[in-house]
C-alpha cells in the first residue's frame, strides 16, 4: 500500500466514524481535517457534480447566498448546514495542523475523531496523545473511546483499555492491533525512539515550546506521519504556526481566530456578555480576545490579531514623545556615560 493510498483509507474511514456518531463539523474543525486530508475548504457552494463538504453553522452567521442543504436548533440556537466546495490543496495533504481557537470551540472533540480515523490501519496506527500531564489528555481519550468502541459509534472490539490517568496508564488497543495511547510531557525521554503515525498536542499553550515537535519529529519520518495541535492561543510561542502556515511552507497549516461563538453546543451569549470589557465585563481586553475570539497572545498581557497590531501599542511620537526628542537622546547618552562613584560620594549631575 502506498501512502496515498493509506491516507486516503484512513480519511475514508474517519468520515465513516462521524457518519456513525451522527457528526457534522463546524467550519473550523472542517477546515483543519480537509487541510491535513490534502483539500482545502472554500466559502462558496461546488458546482454541479463538484466535490463538497457539508458543515454546522449558526443560522445568524449564514451568507445569504449559502447553499443550505438542512437546518437544526442546538441548545436553542437556530444552525443551518451549509454546503461548501472543496479543492485539491497546494501542495498536498499538511502534516503539521494547528486549530487555534478559543475556549469550548470543540478542539478536543473533532481531534479524538481526526484519530481515530487511523484506526483502520491496524497494526500499523501507533497515535500517541501528549499533554503536560495525563490528565490533559482525557477529553480527547473519552471521546476517542466512544467513537471507536461505544454503543452510538463503531462498536469496535478492544484487547486492552486503560483509563487511570492517576497512575499514568491510559491506553487503547483495538482487536485489530490500533493502539492509542496518553503521554505526558514530563515524562518525555521516554517519547524518544518510536514508530509513529500520528501525535496529537492536547492543549499544546500548556507545553514549554516548538521543542514538543522538533524533539520527536524523528518518530514520523518513517511513516510520513502527521502532528495535530489543537490548542487555545494562550501563549506567544503557538504563534509559530501562523507564521510557517499562511504561505510559508504548504506542509503546516493553522486554521485561526477561531470565535467560541462557532460552537452552537456550548456557547453561551450571557456568559460571554458577562465576561465582555466592552460591556462592562470581568475580563480585560487582552484576556477576553484569547478566551472568546481565539486570538493569539504574542506577549504575556498583550493581544494582537493577525492583520495587523494593536496601534495603541506601538512607539509612536504621539504616545512616547521623548523617544523622539534629540535633546533627551543626548542627555540621556550623556547621564549614562558617567562613570560610577562610591557610594556616600556621588556628585550632583549638571
Amino acid at each position: 500500500m502506498t501512502f496515498a493510498q493509506r491516507d486516503a483509507l484512513v480519511a475514508d474511514f474517519r468520515r465513516r466514524v462521524a457518519k456513525a456518531n451522527g457528526i457534522l463539523p463546524l467550519t473550523h474543525q472542517a477546515e483543519w481535517r480537509l487541510a491535513s486530508e490534502g483539500w482545502s475548504l472554500q466559502p462558496h457552494a461546488p458546482l454541479p457534480g463538484g466535490t463538497y463538504e457539508d458543515v454546522l453553522i449558526p443560522a445568524i452567521d449564514c451568507p445569504k447566498a449559502a447553499m443550505v442543504v438542512g437546518t437544526r436548533t442546538i441548545r436553542d440556537i437556530p444552525c443551518a448546514i451549509v454546503r461548501r466546495a472543496i479543492t485539491p490543496r497546494p501542495g498536498g495533504a499538511a502534516h503539521i495542523i494547528a486549530d487555534l481557537a478559543a475556549f469550548k470551540a470543540g478542539k478536543s472533540f473533532y481531534s479524538a475523531l481526526w484519530a481515530a480515523g487511523f484506526a483502520i490501519l491496524g497494526a500499523e496506527c501507533h497515535l500517541d496523545f501528549i499533554g503536560f500531564e495525563y490528565s490533559t489528555s482525557e477529553p480527547e481519550f473519552q471521546y476517542l473511546i466512544d467513537f471507536l468502541c461505544g454503543d452510538g459509534g463503531m462498536r469496535m472490539r478492544y484487547r486492552t483499555l486503560h483509563q487511570d490517568s492517576a497512575h499514568g496508564r491510559m491506553k487503547l488497543t483495538l482487536a485489530n492491533g490500533a493502539e492509542f495511547v496518553c503521554k505526558s510531557w514530563e515524562r518525555k525521554e521516554g517519547l524518544k525512539g518510536k514508530k509513529r503515525i500520528a501525535y496529537v498536542y492536547t492543549e499544546a499553550y500548556q507545553l514549554p515550546g516548538l521543542e514538543v515537535y522538533t524533539s520527536l519529529s524523528q518518530n514520523l519520518r518513517e511513516l510520513r506521519g502527521q502532528a495535530l495541535f489543537p490548542t487555545t492561543p494562550d501563549r506567544p510561542w503557538v504563534g509559530v504556526f501562523h507564521d510557517y502556515a499562511h504561505g510559508h511552507d504548504p506542509d503546516w497549516h493553522c486554521t485561526c481566530c477561531v470565535d467560541a461563538k462557532e460552537n452552537p453546543f456550548t456557547f453561551d451569549q450571557k456568559a460571554r456578555d458577562r465576561d465582555d470589557p466592552e460591556l462592562g465585563g470581568i475580563m480585560t481586553r487582552e484576556r477576553f480576545a484569547i478566551a472568546w475570539k481565539g486570538q493569539l497572545g504574542r506577549f504575556i498581557g498583550k493581544v494582537y490579531t493577525f492583520a495587523k497590531g494593536n496601534p495603541e501599542w506601538h512607539f509612536t511620537p504621539e504616545r512616547h514623545p521623548l523617544l523622539w526628542d534629540p535633546k533627551f537622546l543626548v542627555d540621556h547618552e550623556a547621564r549614562a556615560t558617567v562613570p560610577s562613584t562610591p557610594l556616600g560620594t556621588e556628585e550632583t549631575l549638571p
